[in-house]
């Protein structure tokens, strides 16, 4: 509400000031309505009445729709269709200056008018109202002169007139600099009161504010023309009671004649007041009071003029009981919001706002003082897991206690800031050698190996930490980010230890982010090319399918490694939109080779899926939707997934595995037997296939102990019903020892590179492949007999 009420006195006060200082009613209206649709974030804004449109922003000249406007203006909340935006709601406001005026504006996006935003554009409309009268005296002061120059024997009643006016003009400007300038209330609203005396000629004035003690109440917080006895008497009225009574409870100007003859006169009052009249007061919209102004003088009544007059003193105790208002929340929002907007709410610690201030002020005690000082930036290893098994409640709770152990590493005048998110840091002052710092990295790290116990669950975390020194910048924003490249550097080294930051760090980053720049526009432009590396039967050489890669050829760079852009990709979220990419064209392609070779076997096509797809939502979606659309049988697409991705072993992960396999597609473990967890995700996860890594495959045909390896993963794999694949071939050895082990498939340079679909397509006009190896160095009809005559000449099995 704080917030709410301080935008809305913002804006009415520019909003005086905006219209109160132009020279003519058609310039007040223009910079009303210019300002109004500014105020309210709007598109367009109008200020129209039954006369057509008096004034309107946000249309090219000549292209005005006043039929279409006057309409919005009538349906009040409706919708005006505005070109080059399309829908726009409407907020619509009565406007009393003009026949049946309405001030309106219109925006785009489904978002209602706020409460507040309905109660600044009623201000806003009696705030424009009150200058076009200011406007309209100003136009008159004009008029007059111009005729007391015709008719001189009018000058003296002219004259008046102006010094009339102009008093109000001064008065006003006088109130408006005394809310401008932040007086306090009560010598503002003592102003208005004296001021409406003098311009009004009225004995007594009094302006009431509702009782915050008694409901119903009003209670008299300023006057003239009162004597303290008669103040003290009338100090407390009832709402309803009296003309400032009525025309707090009716919400509109009130005037009593013959005032002691009145039924709903105060009787007290009738002895001594002959005339009276009240308007009310406004604070943000809605009725706080009244002001009332009173004469002793036989036979008084205040005119249409004075009426207004009178209108006016009442509008600017409105702005100024809602500028108070707003002042006060203020005050109190930044006594005691203060804290919270320097502090985590979470952990208490200071965050970076804070962080950076102090480092501000370390940076210039270091530089007077002679002394060093260096940042930590931490990021919790593995957090994400913690969130997943044990949910975010065990999550906050860890990053409370991890916070509390930093704390406990570093002294009294260091700080322990927490970034956001598992992100921490340490400002290090008085540091003499660079060495402490990382004797503080290493303390951090000793104390979070120590187990938490947290909700009867016991957990280590590690993390990664960057750590930068003064010497290392100029400014003092340097030091946080060089500290954050030295973490990056850390958790791609392996996680668990520190990095300190070294100039290179900062080329390396430059050129992540060229390729980062690079590779996005790539994905952007539809550059990324899919190659498609053949998967052959071990038993015979025939290709049974094609695994697809992402290959992307930069205009300057050639073709840039896949090792080089795919963690770019994970890492930006770009591997989202790269491997719809490829999953789209690896299906496409799979579904036009099959219906090109009907006379064999359908070949099928592996995609991999990384850890960063099953994070994000929709990746089941999107495999029904790629399916759809290209018409491809469901199991003739095999899913990758790695095998770090299923050891994470969460209810998600599970999740989405069984609706992936539900739709048909095969799943394969990609990688098999780099992890170092257990192997019973073969048993929760319905898998089909088992890659196996390359570095098991590489010393088979020349090393027993790894062709045991080999052998175990392959009848493991044939225990459970799951085929093998040996991944990474690239010797003819390798292909027949693999083959005598019992392994299904291969996959590697042995037999082909990843190549573009067209070399692909010529692949399945051979019966075999026909790798560059010394087996197949005869003519080509021979090649093909002397390697299925290898292999089938392979033994059976290795002894173990």
């Amino acid at each position: 509400m704080e917030s709410g009420t301080s935008w809305s006195a913002h804006q009415l006060t520019e909003f005086l000031a905006a219209v109160s200082g132009v020279p003519d009613a058609a310039a007040a209206l223009r910079a009303g309505v210019e300002r109004a649709t500014e105020a309210l974030e709007a598109d367009v804004g109008a200020l129209v009445s039954q006369d057509g449109v008096a004034a309107a922003i946000g249309y090219a000249r000549g292209q005005l729709p006043e039929s279409e406007l006057l309409a919005a203006a009538q349906a009040r909340d409706g919708v005006l269709d505005v070109a080059g935006v399309g829908p726009c709601r409407v907020l619509s406001v009565r406007f009393d200056d003009l026949p049946e005026g309405r001030l309106l504006v219109a925006r785009s996006g489904d978002e209602p008018y706020s409460l507040d935003e309905r109660n600044l554009m009623r201000g806003l409309a009696r705030v424009l109202s009150l200058s076009l009268r200011g406007a309209g005296v100003l136009a008159e002061e004009r008029r007059l002169r111009q005729e007391s120059e015709r008719q001189a024997e009018q000058n003296a009643r002219l004259l008046s007139s102006l010094r009339e006016r102009q008093a109000l003009l001064e008065r006003l400007s006088l109130i408006q600099r005394a809310i401008s300038s932040r007086a306090p209330l009560s010598e503002v609203l003592d102003v208005i009161a004296i001021g409406a005396q003098e311009l009004l000629d009225a004995e007594v004035v009094g302006l009431r504010r509702l009782d915050p003690q008694r409901p119903g109440w009003l209670e008299l917080v300023a006057s003239a023309g009162l004597t303290p006895e008669v103040a003290a008497e009338h100090r407390s009225s009832r709402i309803g009671e009296g003309v400032g009574g009525r025309a707090a409870a009716e919400d509109r100007l009130v005037v009593i004649e013959n005032y002691s003859e009145a039924p709903d006169a105060l009787a007290s009052l009738g002895t001594f007041v002959t005339t009276a009249m009240a308007a009310p007061v406004h604070e943000n919209g809605a009725v706080v009071g009244s002001l009332v102004v009173a004469s002793r003088a036989p036979d008084r009544s205040f005119g249409p003029a004075e009426q207004e007059i009178l209108m006016a003193f009442a509008d600017h105790a409105s702005l100024a009981m809602t500028d108070a208002v707003t002042v006060k929340a203020l005050r109190g929002a930044l006594e005691s919001g203060l804290h919270d907007a320097m502090h985590d709410r979470l952990t208490g610690l200071p965050n970076r706002a804070l962080l950076n201030d102090r480092l501000t002020a370390a940076f210039y005690r270091a530089a007077l003082q002679g002394t060093g000082l260096a940042i930590l930036f931490l990021d919790l290893d593995g957090f994400k897991r913690v969130n997943d098994n044990l949910g975010h409640t065990v999550g906050d709770q860890l990053l409370v206690a991890v916070g509390e152990r930093l704390s406990a590493c570093v002294r009294a005048v260091d700080t322990t800031a927490r970034l956001g998110g598992d992100e921490f840091a340490l400002l290090l002052e008085g540091i003499e050698d660079p060495l402490e710092a990382e004797k503080v990295a290493d303390d951090v790290l000793a104390t979070l190996r120590t187990p938490f116990v947290l909700a009867g669950h016991a957990m280590t975390i590690s993390a990664s930490i960057g750590i930068a020194h003064h010497d290392h910048l100029d400014e003092t924003h340097d030091l946080l980010r060089y500290a954050d490249l030295a973490m990056y550097e850390a958790k791609e080294g392996g996680k668990g230890r520190h990095r300190r930051f070294e100039p290179v760090m900062q080329s390396r980053s430059l050129a992540r982010l060229d390729t980062e720049t690079a590779l996005r526009q790539a994905v952007q432009e539809g550059r990324i090319l899919v190659h498609f590396q053949p998967i052959v039967d071990l038993r015979d050489g025939v290709m049974v399918g094609t695994e697809a890669l992402a290959r992307w050829h930069h205009p300057e760079r050639g073709f840039v490694p896949p090792t080089e852009f795919i963690p770019v990709a994970e890492a930006t979220g770009m591997i989202v939109p790269l491997g719809k990419l490829v999953l789209l064209e690896a299906c496409r392609q799979t579904r036009v080779w099959g219906d090109a070779h009907r006379d064999r076997p359908l070949p099928s096509v592996n995609v991999n899926i990384s850890a960063v797809q099953f994070q994000t939502t929709g990746l089941v979606d999107l495999v029904v939707s790629v399916l759809e659309q290209t018409g491809l049988a469901p199991h003739l697409l095999s899913l990758e997934i790695t095998e770090g991705t299923l050891m994470q072993d969460t209810q998600a992960t599970l999740d989405v595995v069984h609706q992936l396999k539900a739709l048909g597609v095969r799943l394969a473990v990609d990688d098999f037997g780099t992890g170092h967890s257990s192997l019973s995700y073969l048993r929760r996860f319905p898998i089909d296939v088992v890659k196996i890594d390359k570095s098991f495959v590489d010393g088979v045909a020349r090393d027993e102990h790894q062709a045991a390896l080999a052998h175990a993963i392959i009848k493991l794999a044939h225990t459970l019903n799951l085929q093998s694949v040996g991944e990474g071939i690239e010797q003819a050895g390798q292909a027949v020892t693999l083959r005598s082990l019992g392994c299904d498939f291969a996959q590697g340079y042995f037999f082909a590179r990843p190549m573009p679909q067209e070399q692909v397509s010529e692949l399945f006009r051979l019966p075999t492949l026909q790798p560059p190896s010394p087996l197949w160095l005869a003519p080509k009809r021979q090649r093909v007999g002397q390697q299925l005559a290898s292999l089938r000449a392979a033994p059976k099995a290795l002894t173990s």
